[in-house]
């Protein structure tokens, strides 16, 4: 016995020294397969041929202003600028349309937003020419120069910009990314006086920066801003007609350089003047950091701030805009922005965990950036919270893996009630990913009540209940009677206040009466409505998306099949199967709906029990109508647009006779993965992020970088 037992606690000792040791090589061939990340690329404008974000400029601003530079395969090389400028402007050096050259600051104004009113980019650069000011107008850019010649010639053709351009006497040319340099100083204050003394001879000039072999800024004076060779030989001409004495030698049109311009053409509090540089489309990537490590706006994403450092370059002839930061100082912007602040801290960590692990398992996704900063793949613009960095640091370094690494930890705002199967939104599967229930979605569920009514001209639609009293009145149908209890109150498409999805169709005043024919609660993330739309408009609509086009008018719509969340994989139009590339793209389809988990009612499909048990469907294929008796013998055929039908149980369903559509659903998102909603009701009921994690994705692990 002794001795059985002394071998029974080797036998558990050796197990135990293997149990340990498979638990260390599990750990390190999973953290093998997981990469580590200092800083992160962040796509804020990029055009990759397959996604599109693009702006031709963009407009930086920094509170304690940067420093300016090029990102070689070296390092950083900071160019001594000598600008003290809080905000500066970026854009390729690339062909434009120098629209109009006038000494009228306030016409040169009026044509710029003329030019951006009629979808071109207008720029005002200040100039000085013979000691008068002038003011550029340009438009652009373009990457070709036939391209920037077709905008020339279509400017000139519209009728509101031809008038303010004053096209007999105008001075209308294209431009492009060839200069001469006139001259190349040591310091930015003697570039300046031999512009200025160009300028004064009446050859306009700008002031130009590059760095010389041993890396130190040069400042130079450049003339010409030409489109082709023949064009800048002509202004070397004109030039030194001028002034016989001046030098001009050719640019390098492989050298970095940043071209600058004084531009006018929008007022920033404290600068009305912005330096606007113009960089090399040929390898080049300009680097901006703010000064302390500030954070710098940008005013073409709705002035959002950023952390780390910004770079202009050029990508697939666009520009493209980078926003490089620490990795882990990114997730406060990402979970800043994909969540709300004062929800409990472990949906917070849910999220930064989910978070970290998909920008990981993206890779370099987007050739020079590892990640866009929109829905495609998660939203970033910069929102920072304290109870955020809490939660991100919390879990500094925590991911996602199951046996085969990295996980992709897809998550949506609100799975309502239940998250998606792969099958239902790709059409494929994933191990971890599987359909859930997801109860705590119902915590974004609006209490608001909005009432359905119909008013005295037989406008149909939703007024917030907080604005209306029950009069204690009823119609001859016994359904009640309510009371507008304030002035201009908006009658809504459904029942939401947001004029994005929901149309103000109506107003109702104080004392105004409204028939209540039934009641929601507020269109929000976990419970949604869209419609009633037309059928025309929404075959207009689903044929500028399918490529197997509607071949006939909408006359119906059905859910011929679901998936094993309820969500809808399968659809038929008039009876034919309506083709997607996979199940998501319903959403799309239809209009944007927020999720597939919907049903549809059709305004223009009902059923009549008639006498003797008779049934009749409309609307019929047979001739015939729908009459209604009035009395015992007279009977009138309905004819209006809109009428009302109601059950035995008093409820009340608009019917018209056009088909319309209206969609009535659950969740917000593709809904695979984490709910972001389901999330926080998980916390609420005390889950930690652990929990929660594995709740949404099976049989994963939560290990550290």
């Amino acid at each position: 016995m002794i001795a059985h037992a002394k071998f029974s606690k080797r036998i558990v000792l050796l197990v135990a020294i293997f149990l340990v040791i498979s638990s260390h090589l599990f750990q390190t061939n999973t953290l093998a397969a997981v990469p580590k990340l200092d800083n992160i690329r962040v796509a804020l404008f990029i055009d990759t041929g397959n996604y599109h974000l693009n702006s031709p400029t963009a407009t930086l601003t920094s509170d304690s202003g940067m420093t300016i530079g090029m990102r070689t395969p070296a390092g950083v090389q900071n160019w001594q600028i000598g600008d003290s400028s809080k905000t500066i402007r970026g854009t390729i050096d690339q062909f434009m349309v120098q629209v109009l050259e006038t000494t009228d600051a306030n016409k040169a104004s009026i044509l710029k937003q003329s030019l951006n009113d009629s979808s071109y980019n207008g720029y005002v650069f200040n100039k000085t020419k013979q000691g008068k000011a002038l003011f550029q107008v340009w438009a652009g850019p373009y990457e070709t120069k036939d391209a920037a010649a077709a905008a020339k010639d279509a400017i000139s053709k519209n009728a509101k910009l031809a008038a303010l351009i004053n096209i007999p006497n105008n001075t209308t040319k294209l431009t492009g990314p060839l200069h001469w340099n006139a001259g190349s100083y040591a310091s930015v204050s003697e570039a300046v006086y031999a512009q200025t003394n160009l300028a004064q001879t009446g050859i306009v000039a700008d002031l130009a920066y590059q760095a010389n072999a041993a890396g130190t800024t040069t400042y130079s004076v450049w003339v010409g801003n030409e489109s082709d060779q023949a064009a800048l030989d002509l202004v070397k001409q004109q030039s030194l007609k001028i002034l016989p004495s001046l030098v001009l030698q050719a640019v390098d049109a492989n050298a970095a350089y940043l071209l600058k311009r004084d531009d006018s053409s929008a007022a920033v509090t404290g600068q009305a003047v912005i330096p606007h540089y113009f960089f090399n489309s040929v390898n080049q990537k300009v680097w901006i950091t703010g000064v302390n490590q500030a954070k710098i706006t940008v005013k073409e994403k709705a002035n959002h701030s950023y952390r780390g450092s910004m770079e202009w370059s050029q990508f697939t002839n666009k520009m493209a805009l980078i926003n490089e930061v620490p990795f882990e100082q990114y997730l406060y912007g990402v979970v800043g922005s994909e969540m709300e602040t004062g929800w409990p801290l472990e949906a917070l960590k849910a999220q930064a965990v989910a978070a970290r692990t998909y920008a990981l398992q993206r890779g370099m996704a987007y050739k020079i950036a590892n990640i866009s900063d929109s829905t495609t793949d998660q939203v970033y613009n910069g929102t920072e919270y304290a109870d955020i960095i809490k939660a991100v640091d919390a879990t500094k370094g925590e991911v996602l893996v199951d046996k085969n690494g990295l996980i992709t930890p897809f998550y949506s705002a609100n799975a309502g009630g239940v998250s998606a199967d792969p099958s239902e939104v790709w059409g494929s599967s994933d191990a971890y990913l599987k359909s859930f229930p997801s109860p705590g979605d119902d915590s974004a569920q609006s209490k608001a009540i909005w009432r359905h009514v119909v008013l005295l001209d037989g406008t149909v639609g939703y007024v917030l209940s907080d604005y209306l009293k029950d009069t204690g009145l009823k119609n001859s149908a016994g359904l009640p009677i309510y009371e507008s209890t304030d002035q201009a109150v908006n009658v809504r498409q459904i029942a939401s206040s947001r004029d994005t999805i929901s149309l103000s169709i109506a107003k109702i005043n104080k004392g105004d009466h409204v028939v209540a024919i039934g009641q929601s609660l507020q269109s929000g993330s976990y419970n949604w409505q869209r419609g009633p739309v037309d059928a025309a408009a929404l075959a207009a609509q689903m044929n500028s998306v399918l490529v197997s086009k509607l071949s006939a008018p909408l006359q119906s719509l059905k859910v011929t099949s679901r998936g094993p969340s309820g969500r809808v994989i399968g659809l038929q139009a008039n009876g034919q199967e309506v083709k997607v590339t996979h199940p998501d793209s319903y959403r799309t389809v239809l209009g944007s709906l927020p999720s597939t988990l919907f049903e549809i009612e059709e305004t223009g499909s009902y059923t009549v029990l008639g006498a003797n048990g008779a049934v009749s469907t409309f609307p019929q294929t047979t001739s015939g109508g729908l009459y209604v008796l009035q009395g015992q013998q007279l009977k009138s055929q309905v004819t209006q647009k809109q009428w009302f039908t109601m059950n035995a149980d008093q409820q009340v369903r608009p019917v018209t006779t056009q088909p319309q559509f209206i969609f009535t659903g659950k969740g917000y998102g593709h809904g695979l993965g984490m709910s972001q909603d389901g999330a926080n009701g998980f916390a609420q009921q005390g889950y930690d992020y652990q929990k929660i994690l594995k709740s949404y994705y099976a049989g994963v692990n939560i290990v550290k970088e």
